[in-house]
């Protein structure tokens, strides 16, 4: 590829739209859907934030049948998971994440271990997101309005400070893919990476889902500096997340060649 990186994307950008209309207008659609995070309240942030451990290696089929069986007792319940025993309370009497490790409690824990294979670690992390979302709503409406990225120079340090505070078992893919529902971050899939390595070969991306923190600032970035370099004054969650869903379509839709790397599916929700 010779083009400049904004060149090149303009070009396969307007190749897609033309050989596969619908997935770029599909694409464009799931861009717009979506609330910016300093806007976002404690509902808006449980809806994107809880079903994340489900996903987390685990194939799509499977983690979105999970996701199914649990969305109609997960509306609102960031304020009870963890907190009260007779709903939902999960403890972790052991090292590791076997079943045998946790111990669970309340009519809602119950149900679902009888009517689900989901792994108690996955629900765990899930009561934790919970913990975490009670702590910050109740200081402020907008529970997650000082994570915006685009705002930070130290990301790498913001990454890792928010591992830290969802806790054990919340690994870097799970958290970028919720900041990715609200244009903080682009998801680091299969088919993203493997765009954005066309578009800057030889700049040490990542190009598979088992990044660092570091490669997860510098993939953000490159996403950034295409945006800026593709004339817009600023980098907004917006374009982040319009941007996000063409590389990932890009590639989905075979429209650069193939690459001897592989990662995790393209998209975490579809």
């Amino acid at each position: 590829m010779n083009n400049p990186a904004h060149v090149e994307f303009r070009h396969l950008e307007s190749t897609l739209c033309d050989e596969n209309p619908k997935a770029y207008h599909d694409a464009l659609t799931r861009a717009e859907d979506f609330v910016p995070i300093c806007r976002a309240t404690a509902d808006d942030v449980w809806k994107d934030l809880w079903p994340q451990p489900l996903y987390a290696n685990a194939s799509q089929p499977v983690a979105q049948k999970w996701r199914e069986i649990l969305a109609p007792i997960m509306n609102g319940a960031w304020r009870s998971w963890g907190v009260d025993p007779s709903v939902f309370q999960i403890h972790h009497i052991a090292p590791g994440i076997s079943n045998k490790c946790f111990k669970v409690e309340g009519e809602q824990a119950g149900r679902i271990r009888e009517t689900s294979s989901i792994s108690l670690h996955r629900l765990y992390k899930i009561q934790s997101a919970a913990s975490v979302l009670r702590s910050r709503a109740a200081i402020a409406a907008y529970p997650f309005d000082d994570v915006i990225l685009q705002n930070f120079k130290g990301v790498e340090g913001h990454l890792q400070s928010l591992q830290e505070e969802f806790g054990q078992g919340w690994g870097l893919v799970p958290i970028l893919n919720f900041l990715a529902e609200f244009g903080e971050s682009v998801r680091p899939n299969n088919h993203l990476l493997r765009t954005l390595n066309h578009l800057r070969p030889g700049r040490g991306l990542p190009v598979d889902h088992h990044l660092t923190s570091k490669q997860a600032a510098k993939l953000n970035h490159h996403v950034w500096l295409l945006i800026l370099d593709m004339g817009h004054s600023q980098v907004t969650p917006h374009e982040v997340r319009r941007m996000d869903h063409l590389l990932c379509e890009i590639s989905k839709c075979g429209l650069i060649g193939e690459q001897a790397e592989t990662a995790v599916p393209c998209s975490t929700f579809g």
